[in-house]
């Protein structure tokens, strides 16, 4: 019998694909990993640090970063780009959250950092941020079968994503973190119980300003970050000595706890002063003060949810850092150059569309329709056509039914949400915005400064949503039927209007006043009223009959 022996260090090295490192700078603390890539998606941790800095203190009233925290800070980042640079890594990613983001002297740390490291440090935004931790969820767990919620508790923010099957429907951020409830409330160790009460209602508030209640609530919570794995360790610990687990597991992923026992931790803890919660199993020193106010945040999502289980995943940001590194070098070869690849935009939208349960012919058709309409008005000199705009238009068309995984009777609205927080490849935010705007308006309501996604666009990119969303709307009434009716349009100018001439084998009645009811917007954008006529395909003689002496009338 052969016996097999584990790699050497030297094999190892030859297997993996590469070695990256992520520098993830919080308002509480500042954390290291080091992975060896094995292949798509999957990576080995080799070194994971963390330095407690506590880079946020203090910007609750003030709102800039303190001189001490910042240096305290960005001698840590030196040591993590160190630690890095000595495991020989191929690429190295640093990125920023909520305190240097909205810090008003956050720029300082950045500075700081180039010129004693020579790297980068990246402020991502909010809705970034959310994308990251939802990444890491999803590589975790299966998110395609089930409704969630994913939760990201940092010390400065909080961000929520919301996905239907796999599908992100919504992201929220809001301005609740464990460490600035803390500055602003304190620890609520308060015998009386009066800072627990003014962080709730301060909490319950801000989650109501910021997060809708859904429709259909999800299924589950999944956590990300230090409260839900703080959280995680004391139910683990609590459930092996009362006997509710028979062994403490080694891991906290996949740990699963119900919303009552989270508001008996809160009880719990905050009756203790800060330096006895220590002795509680699995609540370090370094959470102590903060843990009350993350576990009150906890709670109040899931009210608003209207969610009961949470799951806890021991991974986060870092690991979608991690992810999308991954995915670049498989775009770039094996050497990592950065986020922001941009290739194959429209076979995005189509593998996109079809993850929704959308007809791939069916899409391309009504596509091909919108397209076809736009090259013709541009040549017709109505507006200065792109090719941006054009893609823009194309994938619009693609991707506007999507919603009807979520719901038909409003699945313009849902088509909105899914697009604005979908995967397309080369497409930046601003411009997954309009194609998601130029989608919800495919039907029902015209464009509005009383809607709000409307009105958050610039005046150019309302112009051009008006535009486009014109143009789909008589695209997506001339498929109709779905059945791909229309084979081709012809635009005839007239004097005072533009005769669509439709060519199809037979008459398409349907698809013919689907065009004409959705004309309203269009005529006024253009300033000229559209009219829809059947031309027989070429052909098709009784047709052409039927044309003739409609022409003779």
């Amino acid at each position: 019998m052969t016996q097999t022996t584990a790699p050497t260090l030297d094999r190892r090295a030859a297997e993996r694909v590469a070695r990256l490192a992520a520098i993830d700078v919080g308002t509480n603390s500042i954390r290291l990993i080091i992975v060896d890539v094995a292949g798509a998606g999957t990576y080995r941790i080799i070194d994971d640090e963390k330095i407690i800095t506590r880079l946020g203190r203090g910007t609750a009233f003030q709102g800039v970063l303190e001189d001490e925290a910042i240096e305290e800070s960005v001698e840590a980042i030196v040591k993590l780009v160190l630690i890095a640079r000595s495991n020989a890594v191929d690429g190295l990613r640093l990125i920023a959250t909520a305190a240097v983001r909205d810090a008003r002297n956050g720029q300082r740390v950045v500075d700081l950092v180039a010129q004693r490291t020579g790297e980068t440090l990246e402020v991502i935004q909010a809705e970034t941020e959310a994308r990251l931790a939802y990444r890491s969820v999803a590589a975790a767990f299966d998110v395609t079968t089930t409704d969630v919620a994913v939760a990201d508790i940092g010390g400065g923010s909080t961000e929520v994503v919301v996905s239907i099957q796999g599908l992100i429907e919504h992201v929220y951020t809001l301005p609740l973190g464990a460490v600035r409830l803390r500055e602003r409330f304190g620890s609520c160790d308060d015998p009386a119980g009066d800072q627990l009460e003014a962080v709730r209602r301060y909490v319950r508030s801000v989650v109501r300003e910021h997060v809708q209640r859904p429709a259909n609530a999800p299924q589950i919570l999944i956590g990300t970050g230090g409260t839900f794995t703080t959280l995680a360790a004391m139910s683990m610990h609590e459930a092996a000595v009362t006997g509710r687990a028979d062994l403490l597991p080694g891991a906290l992923r996949g740990h699963e706890i119900q919303r009552d026992e989270i508001r008996h931790f809160t009880e719990a803890i905050r009756r203790m002063p800060v330096e006895r919660r220590t002795m509680i199993p699995g609540l370090g020193s370094d959470r102590a003060d903060i843990i009350v106010p993350g576990l009150v945040v906890i709670d109040r999502l899931m009210k608003r949810l209207g969610v009961n289980r949470l799951r806890v995943h021991d991974r986060g940001i870092r690991d979608g850092v991690i992810l999308e590194m991954i995915d670049a070098i498989g775009l770039k070869g094996a050497e990592y150059t950065g986020p922001g690849q941009t290739i194959d935009a429209s076979g995005s939208a189509i593998e996109f569309a079809a993850r929704c349960g959308i007809d791939e012919d069916d899409a391309r058709h009504t596509a091909a329709l919108a397209t076809s309409i736009y090259d013709q008005l541009g040549k017709l000199m109505l507006f200065q056509a792109t090719p941006a705009d054009r893609l823009l238009l194309e994938q619009a068309a693609i991707l506007r039914d999507v919603g009807y995984v979520v719901n038909y009777s409003k699945h313009h609205k849902h088509s909105y949400h899914l697009i604005l927080h979908a995967d397309l490849t080369g497409m930046d935010a601003q411009e997954r915005r309009v194609i998601a705007t130029v989608a919800r308006y495919h039907r029902k309501a015209k464009p509005t400064l009383s809607h709000e996604e409307f009105a958050a666009l610039d005046p150019d990119d309302r112009d051009r949503v008006r535009r486009l969303a014109a143009i789909l709307r008589l695209a997506d009434g001339l498929n109709r039927t779905h059945a791909r009716d229309v084979h081709e349009i012809r635009i005839v100018p007239a004097t005072d209007r533009l005769r669509f001439e439709c060519i199809a084998p037979k008459e398409p009645a349907v698809c013919l006043w689907g065009a004409q009811r959705r004309a309203d917007l269009f005529e006024e954008t253009f300033d000229l009223p559209p009219e829809f006529h059947w031309v027989p395909s070429p052909g098709n003689q009784a047709g052409n009959h039927h044309h003739r002496e409609a022409h003779d009338d």
